[in-house]
């Protein structure tokens, strides 16, 4: 064994190490695993990672650091000296809304780079190379939320997984991980294929989704992407025009939205307002609707709504507006609305019937007070003098100011925006008001996305909060001839060659959709969450989005795999496993420790494998085949191996679920414990490390 390798044991270890006096310091540790079968010499992965909440900023070591400026940078993954393999965050530190980037970038391009503050530009007019996203919340000295995030679209397969758990049922999301000799069945390619013959299955409810599958043939021989649909309607060219509003997923919730907001049989069940929320203390309660006709806060603009007074309390009112007429974005044949502006005079190129006198003008050369005026034919008298800005620009026009508004109903819809999120807009942030009408917006317009807004029980209901028992059970979800967001139902339930392209949570098929399938957990849109518990949902439901919801141990390792381009066998990872059967003991209690390696194979690779308990003192002991012998962290040269010079190249697996026991006694330590099973190459490389930590008391 040389220094460098025993040099990188010491540092993984470290970083279960705390204070001198052994107090811990968990981390939790992300390996990454570039999977994609993508020539090396043409593509690599790089990862950016930070989150602005916390003002944390990953470094090039995988780790954080304070930043609350400048730039930041993204690192290449890899194995090789000055590359990245693995990730780490420290449990004890706030880490909130954070995001880590994972880009594809081809061989000569520079690491992609963000301003602080600012994100990735969204697909398809990115000036990034295609992208994923991975979202984790650390709440310090918590359990952690991480979720694969899909909510723009879907670009590459990416996994996650807890503990080296591949492919075990409720610890792991995303795609299938497969071994150096299996064929990838669910694959990036086969993905894509699968997306068009589902929409194409669908008739004319898919027709309008094909488009979604963008830059066909434009990164390695493959589309750039699928697009969520509420991206798809929002995305713009350089020139800040909208692509896509000729396509009828613009209008295609108008008649549901319609009827909805006519209804008054509608019982909501409402959440309770926050913790720390300023205001009043707004208690759960269901609430009735009635449609009214409603001035729109800080406006004296009126607009339909439905108006949801609490059943308990009726002095509770919150009222959540009807998009469908709320602002106009194409001509009277169904373009884009164009023209040009002459000091007060906008003149376009052709008519918009729609358009009303006072309503905002978002474009080329306007305020965000510009209103129109007067109304006559093509030609818009302004309120306000705006010289002479870019000929022939796209218009939009909206009743309401805020940019947010100046959007169809389809895109309000798909993307969960507009007056489905304008609950701070409404109320000041962070007030109880403002956190019960969000969910609130949130309810209607995720059962609108599920297509079970209109569903008969729903409308029906006999018990209060009898509508949000509808809407939160998944087993009335996506019923066949309702509208509903099909590109979600493609997420969640899609298949190749009979393998579900995200992986099935617990309970999966016992908990089937209106139309009899098997959900996969995955983001059909942003809040495609569980269904309780409000609105409730029944008691054992499964995971609905790729998601471990504050239940990711604290000091877990976690795996992010890059899967697959196309169906070629992958190279998956070595893994290794070590758990304690509990996490606190006590004198008389016996602990016992089980260890696992997974080798799928990997040609020309030899490894060194360490098993050991570190001690409160830093003290360690280490698994021989001679039996323990006893080291010290701070004393390399007491390091010693369980096995050396073993050979990856033939795939095997050893699982001992007792491997050691020990019953606890007065006379030992009481402090933190953590066992450690870590493997190494010959060149340094950490190939593979699990960590279990826990408390003797």
């Amino acid at each position: 064994m040389t220094l460098r390798p025993l040099r990188l044991l010491v540092l993984a270890v470290a970083l279960l190490v705390g204070t001198p006096n052994g107090a811990l310091a968990a981390m939790y540790t992300i390996q990454l695993t570039n999977n994609t079968g993508l020539d090396p010499t043409k593509y690599s992965i790089y990862a950016m990672g930070f989150s602005v909440a916390s003002q944390l900023v990953m470094d090039q070591n995988g780790t954080f650091t304070t930043q609350s400026s400048g730039t930041i940078s993204s690192y290449k993954v890899g194995t090789g000296a000055g590359e990245l393999s693995q990730i780490t965050l420290d449990t004890n530190t706030a880490f909130t809304g954070g995001r880590l980037y994972f880009f594809v970038v081809p061989a000569g391009s520079q690491g992609p780079t963000v301003a602080y503050g600012t994100q990735p530009t969204n697909p398809p007019d990115s000036k990034f190379p295609p992208y994923t996203i991975v979202e984790i919340t650390v709440p310090a000295g918590l359990p952690a939320t991480i979720d694969v995030q899909t909510v723009d679209g879907f670009i590459f397969p990416l996994t996650i997984t807890l503990n080296n758990q591949t492919n075990v049922v409720g610890q792991q999301y995303g795609q299938p991980v497969y071994t150096s000799s299996q064929a990838a069945t669910v694959n990036r390619a086969d993905i894509f294929t699968a997306f068009a013959s589902f929409m194409q299955s669908q008739g004319s409810d898919g027709q309008p989704y094909i488009p979604l599958t963008f830059g066909g043939g434009s990164f390695a021989g493959q589309a750039g992407g699928i697009l969520n649909p509420g991206a798809y309607l929002t995305a713009i060219d350089p020139q800040n025009q909208y692509l896509h509003l000729d396509s009828p997923l613009n209008t295609v919730w108008n008649a549901d939205l319609t009827t909805l907001f006519s209804t008054t049989t509608l019982r909501v069940q409402g959440a309770a307002s926050g913790a720390g929320d300023s205001g009043p203390v707004i208690p759960p309660q269901s609430y009735t609707v009635a449609p009214v006709t409603q001035t729109y806060p800080g406006t004296s603009v009126s607009l339909p709504a439905l108006k949801f007074t609490g059943e308990t309390n009726a002095s509770v009112v919150f009222y959540v507006f009807n998009p469908v007429g709320l602002s106009v974005l194409t001509n009277d044949t169904g373009g884009a609305i164009t023209g040009t502006i002459n000091g007060t005079t906008l003149t376009l190129n052709s008519p918009a019937s729609a358009l009303q006198q006072g309503m905002y003008v978002s474009g080329a050369g306007t305020n965000p007070t510009t209103k129109i005026a007067q109304v006559a034919g093509s030609v818009l008298t302004l309120n306000e003098s705006l010289g002479n800005p870019a000929p022939n620009s796209q218009y939009r026009f909206s009743k309401l100011p805020n940019l947010t508004m100046f959007q169809t109903p389809g895109q309000m819809v798909f993307a969960n925006s507009g007056v489905f999120a304008d609950n701070t807009v409404q109320f000041p942030p962070g007030t109880s008001s403002a956190t019960v009408l969000g969910s609130l917006e949130n309810f209607l317009v995720s059962a609108l996305n599920r297509g079970v807004a209109l569903h008969p029980a729903a409308l029906n209901p006999t018990t209060a909060g009898g509508t949000s028992k509808v809407w939160g059970d998944q087993r009335e979800w996506y019923p066949t001839g309702a509208t509903q967001n099909v590109f979600s139902l493609f997420m969640h339930v899609a298949q190749v060659a009979g393998t579900p392209i995200f992986f099935q949570p617990a309970n999966a098929a016992a908990w089937p959709n209106a139309r009899g399938q098997a959900m996969g957990a995955a983001y059909g849109f942003a809040f495609d969450e569980n269904g309780g518990p409000v609105p409730p949902a029944p008691v054992g439901q499964p995971e609905v989005p790729s998601k471990f919801d504050q239940n990711v141990p604290v000091g877990a390792t976690i795996q992010i795999t890059f899967g697959q381009w196309t169906k070629s066998p992958g190279t998956a990872p070595l893994q290794v496993q070590v758990t304690a059967n509990q996490d606190v003991f006590t004198n008389g209690q016996t602990l016992v420790v089980g260890g696992a390696v997974i080798n799928p194979g990997i040609p020309g690779v030899a490894g060194d494998f360490y098993a050991g308990l570190m001690h409160p003192d830093g003290s360690i002991q280490f698994a021989t085949p001679t039996g323990i012998v006893m080291g010290n962290f701070s004393n390399l040269g007491s390091y010693r191996p369980l096995a050396t010079g073993i050979s990856l190249a033939t795939p095997f697996s050893d699982s001992r679920p007792t491997f050691y026991t020990h019953q606890w006694t007065a006379a030992d330590a009481r402090g933190i414990y953590v066992l450690c099973i870590v493997a190494v190459s010959g060149t340094g490389e950490i190939l593979a490390l699990s960590t279990a930590p826990f408390s003797v008391k």
